[in-house]
């Protein structure tokens, strides 16, 4: 044991020495600052923390090495190795090799060249989620400023290249803004990008915007002759607004060159936006359109665009006197589409597809050639609601249909249907005996209402406001709809279904037809009023199933399958057209003096109660046929089944009660699929009786009775599609390309899919219809028959070519004939579109960048039947 004065004279030496260290730490950090560091071994990873005062930095400094750290205490420096991380505040650094100066509050990073020489750990700054990536970086703490080299970071959908710049916080705006000098913009994502946009100047304010002073645009490092006084590129992550620059070019027909689709998009916020833009040309006409996209998440989502266009066609000439040289038109479209969410309202809907507008607007003003061939528009709006807890239901509806070749537009404005659902009054709940023929009794409801109206497109409208005569030829009405039926089973194998139906009709309206003999001619009188008809029949259908089997036991083929499904209806219908119920009239017709029955509502919307009575039976036979095989695949029955006929149909009508042409038409109808990309389709209407050479009308003799045939064709109809598509239940590797949803807003129709290797589609349509000439006093049969055809093929992962066009064997003439030819560029595109021949013969050449910012870089060579 050491003496106690030993004990204590040791003790105060070491007290002194760690005195001394403690002073000397205080004066090595003038500044105020005090530091704990702990040192370990080069395999553990380091950290330290710096506590600063209150007249030093505004927060704690942490840092970290997976290396090692050197502490040099006289220089007041700290050496961090391998990847380093520096976390200061919203502030954080990464790096291989980072040097902290205490002295002077800054740090600065850059990576450190491996065994094979390659730089790695590049500095890697972020602050407020904003990266930035340099070979070589420093930074004050303090001023928060900095100095970077060789920079690469991503702002918005570019990227900026700067050889050196400056970082620093505008105090005013609060603002990171970085300054540099031959700074370089591009969309292009590699390293050695395949163009770029050098500018001497350039300020960049990340996630706002990117401004520039003169620049030049390169590509593949090769100087354009493009040089821009000055840039501005949006670099913002969220919606923002913005200009939209107008496409230019010459049009023929409008007096020379144009500006169109220029305008401004306005981010109004997360649920909708509003893009308005517009057209000007030479000889004074113009265009204007205002688009809208919504959207409430598990609510709604839809878009919708106003259009018009006061078109000018050629050019006025002062010293002409012809008004035909110009045609003026004033010309709109509206397109809408809206969507609910299912979730939304539950037991309610509501939709919306509307296409409207002028005939000629498409073909003139549409820059997509699907749409300029458009020959009608069809609308719907509909809301619909069922009643829950109850059998009801209603659906109404908004719909317009036109022909966009002759002009002609009808409308339903508006269609409203009350259902109910069948339900059986006889049956009690809980009840185990709910099968006897009485509680099966069930029936149903139907009413419906109904205003259309039909006429031309421009005869719609009067000097801005709905033409009245157009409102008198309204038709509407009321329809109400009572099925009563049941279902009994007889024999085990017959099912009978006896019915009751009733319909009863309530219009506003009724016509009253008279003879003009001075036009020669029948005329129609509107009597309005409220007028109410109805008619009744019963029926009682007889169905069964049969199958039949006839073995082969031949290769792989076991056996073919042929089910049968007969079915015949006993129907009977009162005549409406007698007196009792004063449904019907008679006019005459011709100058001769022949009369014949017409119906008060054989114009109605529903049309009215028959004419003639019907005691028969309704009658059809369908067939099925499939082939049974063996199947390696199958490892439960080892067998497979293959459909040779999908469907083999017969149906036809007597009518016990009428005099004379009991029978009525025979149609047959059969398809099935072949190879399973192979669809037919065949439809038969046949007339079994003979015609007169007068008028063409059947009288009472069978073609068959004569052994000529079974009857006359009078219309015919053979459809087959064939779709080949070898990757359609594959999932195919997607491409490398840029995809961007903004492409197909701005830029509609310019969205090229890469991803399937090839498809093509066949289709062949043969129709045949049989009328009685006058001239020739016999039937005679028109055929007709198109072949269409469409498809792409992908030559390899970067070229891609799309084709369609369809031929008219009658007329012999090509119909809709279309190229397109896709090159993937990396962050260029280039396009092909042509139109060989027909009325819509052009072709368009472009080659553009792919990202929206920069979509309108391009280059167009084009010639249509609107350019020069």
């Amino acid at each position: 044991m050491f003496p106690k004065p030993v004990v204590k004279s040791f003790l105060r030496l070491v007290s002194f020495t760690l005195l001394l260290i403690i002073v000397g730490l205080v004066k090595g950090f003038s500044q105020g600052e005090t530091k704990k560091a702990v040192t370990k071994d080069s395999t553990k990873k380091t950290v330290d923390t710096i506590a600063i005062s209150k007249s030093g930095l505004q927060a704690e400094v942490k840092y970290s090495a997976k290396d090692s750290i050197i502490y040099a205490i006289e220089e007041k420096k700290v050496y961090l190795y391998g990847a380093a991380k520096i976390h200061y505040q919203d502030i954080d650094m990464l790096a291989d090799y980072v040097v902290i100066n205490w002295a002077t509050n800054e740090l600065t990073a850059e990576g450190r060249k491996d065994s094979t020489g390659k730089i790695k750990g590049t500095p890697v700054f972020t602050e407020k989620g904003q990266s930035y990536k340099a070979n070589k970086m420093a930074y004050n703490f303090k001023s928060k400023k900095g100095k970077v080299m060789d920079l690469h970071t991503a702002e918005g959908e570019g990227f900026i290249i700067v050889t050196k710049g400056k970082y620093f916080k505008e105090e005013d705006s609060g603002e990171n803004i970085i300054y540099a000098r031959d700074a370089k913009y591009t969309t292009c994502n590699l390293d050695s990008p395949h163009f770029y946009i050098q500018a001497a100047k350039l300020k960049l304010i990340p996630k706002d915007k990117i401004i520039t002073g003169s620049a030049i645009m390169y590509i593949q490092d090769v100087p354009m002759p493009l040089l821009l006084p000055f840039g501005f590129f949006p670099a913002k992550s969220r919606r923002s607004s913005g200009l939209i620059i107008p496409a230019y070019g010459e049009d023929a027909n409008r007096g020379g060159f144009f500006l169109r689709n220029g305008g401004y998009y306005f981010g109004l916020n997360d649920y909708y936006d509003l893009k308005l833009t517009g057209d000007i040309y030479a000889n004074g006409g113009w265009g204007a359109n205002a688009t809208t996209n919504y959207a409430k998440m598990y609510r709604f989502r839809g878009s919708l665009s106003l259009s018009y266009s006061n078109q000018i066609i050629g050019l006025e000439d002062v010293l002409s006197t012809d008004s035909r040289a110009v045609q003026k038109s004033q010309l709109y479209n509206i397109s809408w589409s809206h969507s609910q969410d299912g979730k939304a309202h539950p037991g309610s809907s509501f939709s919306a597809s509307v296409n409207a507008g002028s005939s000629k607007y498409q073909r003139n003003n549409s820059l997509d050639y699907t749409k300029r061939l458009e020959s009608s528009m069809n609308s719907n709006i509909s809301y619909n609601k069922t009643f829950i807890g109850t059998p009801f239901s209603l659906n109404s509806a908004l719909s317009h249909s036109q022909n966009t070749q002759t002009g002609d537009v009808s409308l339903t404005l508006p269609q409203v249907n009350l259902n109910m659902q069948r339900i059986f009054p006889f049956q009690t709940k809980n009840s185990l005996n709910n099968n006897t023929w009485f509680k099966k009794i069930g029936f149903s409801w139907n009413s419906s209402f109904q205003n259309t109206v039909n006429a031309k497109e421009n005869k719609l409208f009067v000097d801005g406001k709905p033409n009245d005569s157009v409102i008198k030829e309204m038709r509407n009405g009321v329809k109400h709809s009572l099925p009563i039926s049941t279902n009994i089973q007889i024999l085990k194998y017959f099912n009978l279904s006896p019915g009751f139906n009733y319909n009863g009709y309530l219009y506003f309206r009724r016509d009253i037809q008279n003879w003009d003999a001075a036009n020669k001619k029948i005329i129609y009188t509107p009597q309005r009023g409220i007028f109410y008809a109805n008619d009744y029949s019963t029926s009682a259908n007889l169905s069964t199933v049969a199958y039949g089997t006839y073995r082969i036991n031949t290769g792989n083929f076991m056996a073919v399958r042929h089910t049968v499904t007969p079915n015949v209806n006993f129907r009977y219908t009162p005549d409406f057209s007698t007196t009792q119920y004063n449904y019907y009239n008679t006019v005459q017709y011709d100058t001769l003096g022949h009369t014949r029955k017409y119906s008060y509502y054989e114009k109605g919307i529903y049309g009215g109660p028959g004419q003639g009575k019907f005691g028969g039976i309704d009658f059809s036979l369908g067939n099925v046929l499939e082939l049974k095989m063996k199947s390696a695949k199958d490892t439960v029955t080892h067998t497979k089944k293959v459909k040779l006929l999908d469907g083999f149909n017969i149906s036809s009508s007597y009518n016990f009660l009428k005099d004379t042409l009991k029978f009525s038409n025979f149609n047959i109808s059969a398809y099935t699929t072949l190879f399973n990309n192979i669809n037919v389709n065949a439809n038969c209407n046949i007339d079994p009786y003979k015609a007169n050479n007068i008028n063409g009308q059947d009288y009472n003799k069978f073609i068959l009775e004569d052994k000529q045939s079974l009857g006359r064709i009078t219309s015919a109809s053979l459809t087959t599609s064939a779709g080949l598509n070898p990757a359609a239940n594959k999932k195919e590797k997607e491409m490398s390309k840029y995809i961007d949803p903004r492409i197909r807003y701005f830029y509609p129709g310019t969205y090229v899919d890469y991803t399937i290797p090839w498809n093509l589609s066949l289709n062949y349509s043969l129709n045949y219809n049989s009328s009685f000439s006058f001239i020739d006093k016999k039937n005679i049969g028109a055929i007709n028959q198109t072949v269409s055809m469409s498809g792409a093929v992908q030559l390899t992962p970067y070229w891609k070519i799309d084709f369609r066009g369809g031929y008219d064997i009658k007329n012999k003439s090509f119909t809709a004939p279309e190229v397109k030819v896709y090159r993937d560029l990396h962050c260029w595109e280039m396009r092909f579109t042509w139109v060989p021949f027909g009325a819509f013969k052009s072709y368009l050449f472009t080659v553009q960048i792919k990202a929206p910012s920069l979509h309108d870089l391009k280059y167009d060579k084009k010639k249509d039947n609107r350019t020069y």
